[in-house]
């Protein structure tokens, strides 16, 4: 008997009721059961979905009260005729199984895969070379902005560093390209967290920096003279015909011809001549001169030029591949160079933050995997499990199934029962190393390694598998369900040879009498701002309508392929008072107080740049639209019509009615960021009422300050990569419309989808690069490296590649249109536009208009084309709820430095205050002083204790003048000096073990200088104490000594000893 059940689970077929069931099945057999049995799913949500599930059915199964329901009704006839027990046995049975796993909860093993493989990592850490009580890191975009920071303050330093980072900005500037190499180098250093790279950086590992100077030469060289050549004999060409009178007008094609051809060339314009049909043209008849034209006039030279045109073809023919190829590796040739240098940084980074990136725990594991059948740190776990369950098949990564395979083959080889569950048409994770191909081809192995031990198990996989089709569904009405069989049965043929994923799509219906509604939309508008007008007043039209036909707010969810467009959806809807809950559309950047905020972050940063005085202005008056009618603004009190000034800071705070001095730059940009933000929020009125973008963004200035410490620059930095997807999070169970992305609506149902935006221009790659395998290159020890997926690809030997990824992308964007299709039980509504025939057909609007043109009732001019009776597909059975309102809390927010207070030392009070303040300011002057090494680290030391707040500006100053008043002094002067061996506050040893401790030794090489720095009166001891100092200096250095004692009191005293 099959011991590997794959199922094939199509959209509301009942997928979790058969995992629910398989997992109670192994269960059942014995109440221990539960505990040698993993469950692995894709989502938190999905496996806490299956516990629901199994802990319910266990419930209902218990308890004999339950004679009815679904548990009831169709799970236990079912698990009744597939273990052959009674009823009573499996109530008996569950009963035990419950009260197992209450007690025992722990053992109660449905997780994802990542959660899976972090016990392993947290059980094996020492084994896989980790760090003991390592921190899980989950963001890539943090560890590459560090990286790379760290990286380019090498520059100047390491020598490979700094020539690639110039290269490679010369390189951007030489090719007209964005000239932002951080940006590059940041997105290069977040895809060596990628699956793909681990599998193909490790054929680099013996190349060092000497390796890429010469793979970068050899490709330079090439370049050049492939293009050198091409220059030189299409200027001859170009001379030639110029010499003998021949213009453009008189050759074919005229200027757009074969003129055209021989210029671009002459202009390395190489793809520009190449793709000319004039060339191509030439090449086949061999005419030069148009038909109006004597021939007399080329034959003197007709010779030379066919020679110099051959060669050129010989070259094309010959090397245009290889060409195009090095091109594209030229892209990224500077940074792929700096693999090893970003490797070693993002470690160090690691290391020192105890972190382990979530990427690397099936790096790890692969690793050790890799080299025996069954891995010692599974050894264990293959003990522990007999069974496993994989859910969502299609979106696990290469390297996340073949760390698994060991398992399962144990499991099979003690004739123990495995699960599959998956389906292709689904599969839209691709961005995060899923790979639909592996459902595809299974039970073979998708890449497999070529080793005895996968071999192996790719056999085993073959000989147990049972393949199973779920194609009834449970979820939709059945007009949802007829349209959708038909519907991706017409575009399957467009995905060619990933059609197969969509053949035997069709599906039943389960519940005949529930009726369905599907409605099209189509605008017209002649632009995409008029488009998205259209989008947003039928959003807001069909919301009301399914209000009035009985539906919750709840009940309602639109779906979008970007958070910016469910962002400007979410914003509309309430402003237009219709609850909304979104866990992604809900920008706090798209909020005016938290622009403004920003904006004054960036103020205090750069307080003479017009542009963020502009912003400021232009936010505080979309938040205080009555600014408009104020005559001051009117008068131009700020800008003035055709004009841009700066504004002084007294007039921008005016402006702002906050008290004058509030923008004190000096004063408050040393405050911590998280004090800066609750500063501007007090200011300017923010907190009351409580605002929860303000609580957000303090959330997210608190979250990322914890982990790092940071100025106000490091986190305008991260905020600008971070703004992207930081959103207000609101609970879920409230009654209020549902905004969120496709990505996060799989696996879920509603009873009403909006589909807005459902158009797009063409094709977009998933993927942007790809590694490919340069073995064939001779490039010593680089066997691998990266390239754009660009057209320019389809110029190369590696044409298929681009071609793969395009075929992939729709594929991606196919399963994307099948998870909104399938995700409504009785109503889809669709908002696109009509499709454009001069343009591609591979869009979502040409998809609904091809396919809706098939039908017999559907008239092309129509805008709203409906299938199904609305009146039929109304909800009478739910009960409206009233809307859920957020719990509102005060938002307490003070200047905790005025609720602060030192109690004063005792002795104060009966001391002289004077004398005192003089004592405690000397104190503070002597710890400055001791931090000073030499004369060029002033600034950043003082910069520091303003920083600090343990200074004010005002002691800045005073502390500016203290220390001129030392270096000034004659006898002084050179003791800042970098000339010298400066040690502050070293011990000196005796060899009687008395240490001494003097505050400043400097060492001149012939003689050296000691300071030590006193407040207060003289004292005899202290001439004493020098001399001592003196004597043991003199003796340890045998040099000449001078000692000083210098008195920090309100004038600086110099006393020679």
């Amino acid at each position: 008997m099959p011991n590997l059940l794959l199922y094939k689970a199509s959209a509301g077929s009942g997928k979790t009721f058969t995992l629910v069931k398989e997992y109670l099945k192994i269960a059942l057999q014995s109440p221990a059961n539960y505990r040698r049995t993993l469950a692995v799913t894709f989502t938190n949500k999905a496996a806490n979905e299956m516990k629901q599930r199994i802990v319910k059915a266990l419930n209902e199964l218990a308890d004999v009260q339950y004679q009815n329901g679904s548990v009831i009704d169709i799970l236990l006839p079912v698990l009744m005729a597939e273990t052959g027990f009674s009823e009573s046995e499996i109530r008996l049975k569950a009963a035990k199984i419950l009260t197992s796993i209450l007690h025992n909860y722990s053992d109660f093993a449905i997780s994802t895969i990542d959660a899976f493989v972090f016990g392993i990592i947290r059980t094996f850490s020492r084994d896989l070379k980790l760090p003991f009580q390592f921190e899980v890191e989950l963001d890539d975009n943090t560890i590459a902005r560090i990286a790379i920071e760290m990286m380019l303050n090498e520059i100047g330093n390491d020598a490979l560093i700094t020539e690639s980072v110039v290269d490679f900005a010369r390189y951007k500037i030489n090719t007209d390209e964005n000239w932002n190499i951080e940006r590059d180098l940041k997105n290069y250093a977040r895809m060596l967290f990628k699956e793909e790279a681990y599998f193909y950086l490790k054929h680099n590992e013996g190349a060092d920096s000497e390796s890429f100077k010469k793979m970068n030469r050899t490709i330079v060289e090439f370049l050049h003279k492939f293009e050198n050549e091409l220059v030189t004999s299409s200027s001859k060409v170009l001379s030639l015909l110029d010499k003998q009178g021949i213009t453009n007008d008189l050759l074919v094609g005229k200027s757009k011809g074969i003129f055209n051809y021989f210029t671009k060339l002459s202009k390395k314009d190489i793809f520009g001549a190449y793709e000319l049909k004039s060339w191509a043209k030439l090449r086949d008849d061999g005419i030069w001169v148009s038909s109006k034209s004597s021939e007399a006039l080329i034959s003197p030279i007709q010779f030379e030029l066919n020679s110099l045109f051959e060669s050129q073809n010989n070259l094309f023919d010959s090397q245009l591949q290889k060409y195009a190829f090095y091109k594209l590796l030229a892209k990224n040739l500077h940074v792929f160079a700096l693999t090893a240098q970003l490797g070693r940084i993002i470690n160090e980074i690691k290391d020192e933050n105890n972190l382990v990136h979530i990427s690397e725990f099936n790096k790890r594991i692969a690793e050790v995997v890799s080299g025996s059948s069954v891995p010692y740190i599974y050894e264990r776990i293959g003990e522990k499990y007999n069974n496993y369950l994989v859910d969502e098949f299609q979106d696990t990564s290469v390297l996340q199934w073949q760390n698994f395979l060991p398992l399962i083959s144990n499991s099979l080889a003690n004739n123990r029962m495995n699960l599959i569950v998956g389906d292709g048409k689904q599969a839209i994770y691709r961005f995060r190393s899923g790979e639909v191909e592996q459902f595809m081809n299974l039970p073979t192995i998708y890449n497999k390694p070529e080793t005895p031990e996968f071999i192996d198990i790719e056999n085993q996989l073959i000989s147990e598998v049972s393949y199973n089709n779920l194609n009834m569904n449970f979820r939709s009405a059945k007009e949802i369900v007829a349209f959708n069989n038909d519907f991706f049965e017409f575009l399957e043929g467009k995905l060619g040879d990933f059609s197969k994923i969509y053949s035997g799509l069709r599906q039943e219906v389960k519940n005949l009498s529930q009726a369905g509604y599907l409605e099209f939309r189509f605008s017209e508008a002649k632009n995409a701002e008029a488009n998205s007008n259209d989008y947003l007043a039928w959003i807001l039209e069909i919301v009301h309508n399914q209000r009035a036909d009985g539906y919750n707010w709840s009940d309602i969810a639109i779906l979008v392929r970007a958070n910016a467009k469910g962002d400007r959806i979410a914003r509309f809807l309430t402003e237009n008072g219709i609850p909304i809950v979104s866990s992604d559309s809900l920008l706090l950047a798209s909020n005016m107080k938290v622009r403004l905020l920003i904006a004054l972050f960036r103020y205090l940063t750069d307080n003479e740049n017009i542009t963020l005085q502009t912003e400021i202005i232009f936010y505080w008056q979309r938040l205080h639209p009555d600014l408009i009618e104020d005559d001051e603004f009117q008068n131009g009190h700020f800008f003035k019509p055709g004009e841009r000034t700066m504004v002084n800071v007294e007039t921008l705070e005016k402006f702002l009615g906050i008290p004058a001095g509030s923008l004190n730059v000096d004063e408050i940009i040393y405050l911590g960021v998280y004090d800066l933000a609750e500063y501007f929020i007090r200011l300017l009125g923010f907190n009351k009422p409580t605002d929860p973008y303000m609580v957000f963004l303090l959330d997210v200035i608190h979250t990322f300050q914890a982990k790092e410490c940071v100025d106000l620059n490091d986190f305008l930095e991260y905020w600008d990569e971070f703004k992207k997807t930081a959103s207000l999070k609101i609970p879920a169970d409230l009654d209020a419309v549902k905004i969120m992305s496709i990505h996060k609506a799989k696996g879920l149902e509603f009873p009403v989808v909006i589909f807005p935006f459902a158009d797009n221009s063409s094709v977009r790659l998933t993927k942007k690069e790809a590694w490919v395998d340069l073995t064939n290159e001779n490039f010593d020890n680089i066997r691998s490296g990266i390239i754009p997926l660009t057209k320019d690809l389809k110029e190369t030997h590696l044409a298929f590649l681009y071609d793969q990824e395009e075929a992939k992308s729709k594929l991606d964007m196919m399963n994307t249109l099948y998870v909104v299709m399938t995700r409504p039980t009785n109503r889809i509504y669709v908002l696109t536009k009509k499709a454009d025939a001069t343009k591609s057909s591979f869009t979502f609007q040409s998809f609904f208009t091809d396919f809706l043109a098939t039908r017999n009732d559907f008239p092309g001019e129509t805008n709203i084309y409906s299938i199904g009776d609305v009146s039929l597909a109304k909800n009478e059975k739910i009960v409206a709820v009233n809307v859920a309102e957020p719990p509102v809390f005060d938002f307490v927010t003070e200047d905790w430095r005025s609720k602060l207070i030192i109690s004063p030392d005792p002795t104060s009070q009966w001391r002289d205050t004077k004398t005192e303040l003089s004592i405690e300011w000397g104190n503070l002057v002597h710890h400055i002083l001791s931090e000073i090494q030499y004369e060029d680290g002033v600034e950043a030391v003082f910069e520091n204790y303003l920083r600090e707040g343990t200074i004010n500006s005002a002691d800045l100053e005073r502390l500016k003048s203290y220390y001129n008043q030392i270096i000034m002094h004659d006898e002084l002067k050179d003791c800042f000096s970098s000339k010298a061996k400066i040690r502050n506050e070293a011990e000196i040893m005796t060899t009687d073990g008395h240490v001494y401790r003097p505050d400043r030794f400097v060492n001149f090489g012939d003689h050296a200088i000691i300071l030590d720095y006193k407040t207060g009166s003289a004292h005899s001891s202290y001439l004493q104490q020098m001399k001592q100092y003196t004597s043991v200096v003199s003796q340890l250095e045998k040099m000449n000594v001078d000692a000083y004692l210098v008195y920090l009191n309100e004038t600086i005293t110099v006393v020679k000893c």
